[in-house]
């Protein structure tokens, strides 16, 4: 099972999409045909260009991959476990037993099997940028251009190593004993920094935090802003950066001069505060989840109200309010005043940067909004539209069809797809399944309508996916059902102990709670770098809450654990597992006394892409997230 971009969401596996010039008519037909024919001999994973896929063998044990061409002939001279595209450099990364290699999209072998893959989990993403790449041999980590040229020696241990596509810089993260190190190293080898916390912000500036404080470097590793605050936000806006020292908020420029401190004055009990591009001063409260904006006058422009708990967006003409949980919009002007509010499918922030615009819903109906808020398409589609590439939208049609959108609201194709791939130069393919029978029918058609279904394929593929839609409809109701009666029948016991199985009492309520090492994002950060979103689950597009109950012992270990609300596709058992293998946490106490503690833990799994990550590691990407969302690491 692959590990998944997993805390509040899931992320789709990556597609690298040639977006090429569109074939002609005629060119696409062919084409068409050609994959039709390739696709009798094997299954087709990914397209990396000039007529090239990279593909499984059908009928093998043991599946292999390999690199062919439209013809058939295969361009690497041996086959693989696993090949996938390097995000973000010209080379395909190359799987096989416990190694890892390189080659060109020629086929070509550039670095051979020599380095070990379980850096990537036997398969991928690559941590790299457009030269470089982080590999690892004999447990050292270093950095190979693409060349294979070792630029910087594997001579460094850890946790993992990734590369900032920004800039010139590795990290290197070792966690132990509760506890994270950081290293900032140059290309070349040379050690920047060392210390807790290390994350490149902008324009040369990293924000740094030692003996839990936080404070500014520049990139030759000389101290700006001396570490003495408790929290840094992760951006700047405006030459100003939002941090928090004894419970009061500031922002502060490179010299660590404080600047609208009287505004700041009426906000001090909010746990997030930004200035924004706009020129307001945002802040959130924890407390109530609520989100507002003053100006540097600190004359309230957006009164906090539950509805707002994020801001999405904001320039010098509009903001866009959301609330994240229910995915709900609110467009204001610059002088706070409500222009517009819909619902929107967060596929803005995926892994792969599919499209650079946000599906949005109003009054039943789908559309589209660029990424400055302003309507593309206009609302005529019932159902939501989904991005399968930057300029092309997958949505249901009902009656088992699914049709490919334009820009323009055109419909180009109608086909009984359960998901769309784009192939680049206008191609597409798709598959839809019986998941009684563990059947599976693939087909590939084009922008101008043309398709390698036959009619009986076609009507088939209809009849399953009918089936499929009439059988999640069954179970969501029967998961509902079954959700509301544990909520009824299974709620947290509020009394202040309690006990398992005549062990000693457990405390409910304690005077000194729980704590995961390193506080609530590292928690965060631990779910996101291990959760694992079931094969099942994603296949019948299961989602929700799951909870799970568990005891943090006197010496922080995790025992019985339980699920308390569960979601089924197996989501369950993956959170079970997830925090069974939690490290120890700091023990509840009473009384200064370490005590044991009954804990409840929400997780949720959710089917979303996210851009802005693009080519990003996995570690990456959850601090990404987690930045966004406003947590810092």
């Amino acid at each position: 099972m692959k590990k998944s971009f997993l805390f509040l969401i899931l992320m789709l596996p990556l597609l690298a999409m040639a977006q090429n010039k569109p074939l002609t008519q005629k060119q696409s037909k062919a084409h068409l045909k050609a994959l039709k024919e390739l696709s009798t001999i094997y299954e087709i994973y990914n397209y990396i260009g000039n007529d090239t896929y990279i593909a499984y063998k059908k009928g093998e044990n043991r599946p292999r991959a390999w690199l062919v061409n439209t013809a058939g002939k295969k361009l690497l001279p041996f086959e693989f476990d696993y090949i996938d595209i390097v995000e973000r450099c010209s080379l395909l990364s190359l799987f096989k037993d416990t190694l890892i290699g390189f080659a060109d999209r020629s086929g070509n072998i550039i670095v051979p099997l020599i380095y070990d893959n379980s850096i990537y989990d036997g398969e991928g993403p690559i941590y790299a940028t457009r030269g470089h790449i982080v590999v690892r041999k004999d447990g050292k980590y270093g950095v190979i251009d693409t060349t294979g040229r070792v630029v910087v020696p594997l001579k460094y241990s850890g946790d993992y190593m990734f590369l900032d596509y920004r800039v010139p810089f590795i990290y290197l993260d070792n966690y132990s004993d509760g506890q994270y190190t950081e290293y900032l190293i140059r290309n070349n080898g040379d050690t920047v920094i060392i210390a807790e916390d290390v994350y490149y912000l902008s324009d040369g500036i990293i924000r740094v935090r030692k003996d839990n404080l936080y404070g500014l470097y520049d990139t030759t590793g000389r101290e700006i802003v001396k570490c003495q605050y408790d929290v840094f936000n992760s951006i700047p806006n405006n030459g100003l950066y939002s941090v928090r020292k004894g419970g009061h908020w500031k922002l502060i420029d490179l010299k660590g001069k404080e600047h609208f401190t009287t505004a700041l004055s009426k906000i001090d009990d909010s746990c997030f505060v930004r200035y924004s591009t706009s020129g307001l001063i945002f802040h959130y409260s924890n407390s109530n989840s609520m989100c507002g904006a003053i100006d540097t006058n600190g004359r309230t422009v957006i009164a906090p109200d539950s509805n707002y708990t994020y801001v999405f967006y904001d320039d010098s003409k509009r903001i866009v309010m959301t609330d994240e949980e229910d995915y709900n919009a609110y467009v204001f002007d610059i002088k706070g005043n409500l222009l517009d509010s819909y619902s929107y499918i967060d596929d803005f922030c995926c892994e792969e940067p599919l499209s650079k615009y946000i599906t949005v819903k109003k009054n039943g109906l789908y559309g589209l909004v660029d990424s400055c808020w302003n309507l593309v398409m206009p609302f005529k589609f019932k159902n939501e539209l989904s991005a399968v590439d930057n300029n092309h939208f997958l949505t249901d049609l009902g009656d088992g069809i699914k049709g490919l959108v334009d820009l323009n609201g055109k419909i180009l194709f109608k086909v009984p797809f359960d998901w769309i791939i784009s192939h680049g130069n206008g191609i597409y393919s798709g598959n839809s399944y019986d998941s009684k029978d563990r059947k599976k029918i693939v087909g590939f058609a084009d922008i101008y309508g043309n398709t390698t279904l036959t009619k009986e394929e076609y009507a088939t593929m209809q009849r399953w996916n009918k089936q499929r839609e009439e059988d999640e409809r069954i179970a969501a109701e029967k998961r509902k059902a079954q959700a509301e009666n544990k909520s009824t029948t299974q709620q947290i016991n509020k009394s202040t102990t309690i006990t398992f199985d005549g062990e000693e009492e457990v405390f409910v309520v304690v005077e000194e709670p729980p704590r995961f090492p390193g506080g609530d994002s590292a928690l965060y950060m631990y779910l996101c770098m291990n959760l694992s979103y079931p094969d099942a689950a994603r296949e019948n597009k299961i989602e929700g809450m799951v909870v799970v109950l568990f005891v943090v012992e006197k010496d922080g270990s995790v025992s019985n654990v339980r699920v308390l609300r569960d979601i089924g596709g197996g989501c369950g058992e993956a959170a079970v597992e997830v925090v069974k293998n939690m490290p120890r946490w700091e023990p509840g106490r009473q009384a200064g006394k370490a005590i044991r503690t009954q804990f409840s833990l929400p997780l949720k799994f959710e089917l979303k892409n996210y851009d802005s990550t693009n080519g990003m590691s996995q570690e990456e990407k959850c601090k990404f997230l987690l930045n966004q969302r406003g947590f810092i690491k």
